[in-house]
């Protein structure tokens, strides 16, 4: 199956995304947030945590993170944007 590739801001999902970043009491409803960074979505994952979501940009994954990528993609669903698109 393909990944599901999200091109416009106006995509439900990615106003959710921007709601939990700037919402705090949507965090608190929801009991979700937003992680963003390698670095941080590594100590998530090797805290435990099992992403609702996750939002991956190949255009902008440094070489040093692909192993992240994969692990990524081989243990969650994902929804790919792009760097060329507004999102």
């Amino acid at each position: 199956m393909p990944t599901p590739h999200i091109t416009s801001p106006s995509n439900p999902r990615v106003k959710n995304v921007v709601h939990l970043t700037t919402n705090r009491h949507h965090r608190e409803e929801t009991h979700q947030t937003v992680v963003e960074g390698s670095r941080e979505v590594r100590r998530c994952l090797d805290a435990g945590v099992v992403p609702a979501e996750v939002y991956l940009c190949p255009e902008l994954i440094a070489p040093d993170d692909q192993d992240l990528s994969l692990r990524l993609a081989t243990d969650y669903a994902i929804l790919r944007t792009s760097a060329r698109s507004t999102v």
